[in-house]
């Protein structure tokens, strides 16, 4: 998890892909935990090794946001609270 504070994300996430070594591949879930500027800041400093990817950074209305972010990450972006019906 993460989505609260975006250095001690990003220092968890590197620790995490030194333990793995390769082993394994991860998802991030931010659980709507970031506004625009947080997420697209902890989307472009990640290192995309061994992540699969970054799930929710924004709240689930927040279609620009979550837009604006999945531009710039270096992961895939995947978005799930906010699809609630064939519209969304």
């Amino acid at each position: 998890k993460v989505g609260w504070d975006v250095d001690a994300d990003l220092q968890r996430v590197r620790w995490v892909q030194q333990a793995l070594r390769g082993r394994a591949a991860i998802t991030m879930d931010a659980n709507r935990g970031y506004d625009a500027a947080q997420g697209a800041r902890f989307a472009s400093e990640l290192d995309p090794k061994d992540i699969l990817l970054f799930e929710q950074p924004c709240e689930a209305d927040e279609w620009e946001a979550n837009s604006q972010i999945a531009r710039i990450s270096k992961v895939p972006l995947m978005l799930d609270e906010s699809i609630r019906g064939v519209r969304d």
